[in-house]
């Protein structure tokens, strides 16, 4: 039998995957703050970084609570989304447009984490787990607030670059 055979174990899992995916998130999110030469924008990105290390907290005391040890393992999927952007970098695009791209990694992060905590939180309601409920909320939360925030930035950028830089198309 494998480790993974009861909808219990499955949520064990998803808990470590998203400890692991916050760790990697919260270093993705501040590597786009430090390329990002728009203040505001960089600052967005800044407070996400640490809302991610604050998710942190309440994941250890989910597990604390449940008193669980999560398996470890590396969040792919984050891995990836700063791979994606390392290549933009080495294109060297300008800093609109590096802007433009952070917000895009940032939002494709905090919209994963929301799918991920939306099914975790469901999982918590299920088990009756009032310490992992609270926590999910929270981070849920945090996660759609601060994707509104930078969808919202995002539109501003696009509109910018698309009505002023050359070659942008008019209406």
């Amino acid at each position: 039998m494998g480790l993974l055979n009861t909808a219990r174990d499955i949520f064990f899992y998803q808990l470590g995957a998203m400890r692991d995916a916050e760790h990697s998130g919260g270093l993705l999110l501040a590597t786009l703050a430090d390329r990002v030469a728009d203040p505001r924008t960089a600052e967005l990105l800044r407070e996400q970084a640490q809302e991610s290390n604050n998710a942190l907290g309440g994941v250890a005391a989910c597990l604390e609570e449940l008193q669980i040890a999560p398996i470890s393992r590396r969040s792919e999927i984050v891995e990836g989304m700063l791979r994606e952007f390392e290549h933009i970098v080495a294109l060297k695009p300008t800093p609109e447009s590096m802007a433009l791209f952070a917000v895009a990694a940032a939002l494709q992060y905090l919209y994963f984490a929301i799918g991920t905590y939306q099914g975790l939180l469901d999982w918590t309601e299920i088990i009756g787990e009032k310490t992992c409920h609270r926590w999910a909320t929270a981070s849920l939360s945090a996660k759609q607030g601060g994707a509104e925030r930078l969808a919202q930035v995002g539109r501003e950028l696009s509109h910018t670059m698309f009505t002023t830089s050359p070659g942008a198309r008019s209406s």
